[in-house]
């Protein structure tokens, strides 16, 4: 777990996610992830957490060759401000965040 904040931390990262074997997402660990585990953990003890134990497996992700407005509305829906997109093999190919729809002004 304190890999995964200190990647988000360093390379001001909304979410880092991990990969199997053959590049398809294997689960997702975001910043509400990260605040929310404070919140609930009563000894604060997070950072003998193993990564694998606190990230969201199978999260919610979108064809890299999908529309924009596909992606934010699907953001949208579950209420996620990073949507993974995955090639036609089902291989992460990077992620979207909210912010960066917002600011491109085409949705």
């Amino acid at each position: 777990l304190s890999e995964m904040m200190v990647e988000m931390s360093s390379k001001r990262l909304g979410c880092v996610i991990s990969k199997d074997s053959e590049g398809k997402i294997a689960g997702i660990f975001c910043d509400g992830d990260l605040r929310r585990l404070i919140e609930t953990s009563p000894d604060r003890e997070i950072f003998g957490m193993k990564a694998r134990d606190v990230m969201l497996k199978n999260p919610r992700a979108i064809r890299q060759d999908a529309l924009l407005e596909a992606a934010l509305a699907l953001m949208e829906k579950n209420k996620i401000t990073q949507l993974p997109t995955v090639d036609e093999n089902d291989r992460l190919a990077g992620v979207i965040p909210l912010h960066d729809i917002l600011k491109s002004k085409l949705v």
